[in-house]
């Protein structure tokens, strides 16, 4: 069994945290990004901003997740490993003995978490989003 230290639960809420507003900040980008570019044809097809939201976006926000994932997790480690370098997190847990094996212990088992769920959203959800929207017929 898989028991967590204070510093292994510490990490790991840092590491979630970080990737969960890396995930909303930058797939808000992509939906701004997308709507400047799609803004003619949705003015064209004279859909509503609830059809637009609910029939494209919801479906789209998944599908630009899951292309998305492996940068998510990349800026993540840089951006909170940085962060606890600067605020002279990591020089005190090596000087007080921990190795270097045991402090990746955490990033392995977020990787391991994230990993997962990417296949997971990979293999079933994205799929049925993709399969949705065709059934909808969207030709925006």
């Amino acid at each position: 069994m898989l028991k967590l230290s204070i510093l292994d639960k510490y990490i790991i809420k840092k590491y979630v945290s970080t990737f969960l507003f890396a995930m909303l900040i930058l797939s808000l980008i992509a939906v701004v990004f997308d709507v400047s570019e799609r803004i003619e044809k949705f003015l064209n097809a004279k859909v509503s901003v609830w059809e637009i939201i609910t029939k494209y976006y919801l479906n789209f926000i998944p599908w630009i997740n899951s292309l998305l994932f492996p940068i998510y997790a990349l800026i993540t480690v840089i951006f909170f490993t940085s962060r606890m370098a600067s605020q002279t997190e990591i020089i005190p847990m090596f000087s007080s003995g921990i190795s270097y094996k045991r402090f990746l212990k955490p990033y392995i088992i977020s990787g391991l978490l994230f990993t997962f769920l990417h296949l997971l959203g990979n293999h079933f959800i994205v799929p049925r989003v993709i399969r949705y929207s065709e059934s909808l017929r969207i030709t925006i």
